[in-house]
């Protein structure tokens, strides 16, 4: 499908073309426009067989709207119904005048892929259990250009060899940069037997042709002193080690149950002395009721809807980690509402429009409420004598490290 928007976008002219004998064939040509005094939507266009049609809907929702098409005799042919599950993706279906569907097909806008953005495949973990090879092919077409796992477990990525999986992910036009991998603190006894875990997954990832690997670890809400911290201080320390020896990076992500009240201190310190500090994604709800904390990340996570897709505006064209972006840009996340945001105390390089997503549509069926034209997703400032920056995308932060 080829689409051209005029008009400020309030109408479009499309090609359909279908594979033909490993060909492309026009099948179908029509301009569709929204009608600014009525709302109502109405399409002019000619099929393959050469009969012209009319078309007149309206919105049902802001996710889907249905057509009437009839031909020029007046007799009615079909509806055609559309539903997009998000700004670039769009489900079109054709009904007879019974209600029988005829046809049906999924339109996926290929965008450029000149950001160099990557995606963790959590955020399509069902999708890629049942058909992989399709999900990647999709994201590609969505603009991505490289991909994180989490699924690694016996030598394999979704059931596959890492030689297989990094070709699969080759041939669906994308990159194996990083993957999440998990082995808890082990015993004295038994570091050993970790080290050697980790030396495989190390090969089995180089294999894949990853450059990065990166762990979590519930456990750490245990921690009680210092001498506790220390013993998982030394253990990632070797992994990291060993990561550096065979040229891949080593990340740690922390989650909720982080940052004792030792471990505040400590970044207390560090930041104290001048640290720098990156809050990515979950940052902001890793810590809470802490005021200093709170203080440093500059807002507190409340809520976000669902993942969904909504137009990114760069406020500071100037600032190093959104300088390659464009002005305005389609990105999918979940997009985090906060408590106890200043922008009067931050400088804000990065803002969602609200317009442009539902801000109401939370998990539990439960409406959300957004926070209006001022809707923070980076932001940096000075705190405490330290430098901080921080940003609600669990995605754009891996584009912003791998352009910098």
């Amino acid at each position: 499908m080829k689409c051209m928007a005029p008009y400020k976008c309030q109408s479009l002219f499309v090609e359909v073309q279908q594979l033909v004998n490993d060909q492309y064939k026009t099948v179908l040509v029509e301009m569709i426009a929204c009608d600014s005094l009525t709302n109502t939507i109405f399409a002019s266009g000619q099929n393959g067989e050469g009969v012209v049609f009319v078309g007149k809907g309206n919105f049902l929702s802001p996710q889907d709207w249905v057509m009437e098409d009839a031909d020029l005799l007046g007799n009615k042919t079909m509806d055609v119904r559309f539903h997009f599950n998000s700004l670039t993706d769009v489900l079109v279906e054709g009904f007879d005048t019974s209600g029988n569907r005829l046809w049906g097909t999924r339109y996926i806008k290929r965008n450029p892929k000149d950001k160099n953005l990557g995606v963790q495949l959590v955020s399509v973990h069902d999708n890629m259990l049942e058909n992989p090879y399709e999900t990647l092919k999709q994201l590609n077409r969505l603009g991505f250009s490289y991909i994180e796992t989490f699924v690694y477990a016996d030598g394999t990525f979704y059931g596959m060899s890492p030689a297989v999986f990094k070709n699969m992910v080759a041939l669906a036009g994308l990159r194996f940069e990083g993957s999440m991998t998990f082995y808890d603190l082990p015993t004295d006894e038994k570091w050993d037997e970790a080290i050697l875990w980790w030396k495989k997954c190390i090969r089995d990832h180089k294999e894949a042709g990853v450059s990065y690997l990166s762990t979590s670890n519930h456990e750490l809400k245990t921690v009680k002193s210092k001498h506790e911290l220390q013993r998982y201080c030394d253990y990632y320390n070797a992994i990291g080690k060993l990561c550096a020896e065979n040229g891949l990076q080593f990340v740690y992500h922390n989650h909720a149950d982080a940052l004792n009240v030792a471990q505040i201190d400590s970044l207390k310190k560090f930041i104290r002395k001048g640290g720098g500090f990156v809050g990515i994604h979950a940052a902001s709800a890793a810590k809470k009721r802490n005021a200093w904390y709170d203080g440093l990340i500059g807002g507190v996570f409340t809520n976000h809807p669902k993942l969904q897709s909504a137009v990114l505006q760069v406020e500071d064209a100037s600032f190093p980690a959104v300088m390659h972006l464009p002005p305005k840009w389609l990105w999918s996340d979940e997009w985090y509402n906060f408590d106890k945001f200043d922008d009067q105390k931050v400088h804000v390089v990065l803002k969602v429009d609200e317009k442009t997503y539902d801000y109401s549509a939370g998990y539990d069926r439960i409406p959300l409420k957004g926070m209006g034209e001022n809707h923070p997703i980076a932001w940096c400032h000075h705190y405490d004598g330290g430098r901080i920056f921080s940003t609600d995308s669990r995605k754009i932060y891996a584009c912003t490290v791998k352009s910098k």
